[in-house]
């Protein structure tokens, strides 16, 4: 079999990979790797490693928030509901005074969906 190596023959080839190996080497020479995946080290001292048990550390972040921490979408939905009836039933649409309508009942909305979580918590 005679293959062309990225435009190099063989020969060259193996010469180029002998040389970045033995430049590998050279450069790690505080510890090699095993094709097995473990790490031994150069100098003949097995004391090197660490002292005592390992340490391991659990995660110390939630992903999620917990059951008491979420927000009631459901209680709010409802007292928007509510609001919306209450105030808009009979209510046509006037541009000036839309303003404050709208303001007016995202305070009104605010203020009881936060006085809604309150008594949950």
């Amino acid at each position: 079999m005679n293959r062309k190596f990225g435009g190099l023959g063989q020969k060259r080839w193996q010469d180029a990979i002998n040389r970045v190996s033995l430049n590998l080497k050279s450069t790690r020479k505080g510890s090699t790797s095993t094709r097995g995946g473990s790490f031994h080290s150069d100098s003949d001292d097995i004391n090197d490693g660490p002292k005592g048990p390992a340490v391991l550390y659990e995660n110390t972040f939630q992903l999620e928030p917990r059951d008491e921490q979420k927000f009631p979408t459901k209680k709010a939905e409802d007292v928007i509901k509510a609001i919306f009836n209450n105030n808009l039933r009979d209510k046509k649409y006037h541009p000036d005074s839309a303003k404050n309508l709208t303001t007016n009942l995202t305070e009104l909305i605010r203020t009881q969906v936060k006085a809604g979580t309150r008594q949950t918590k």
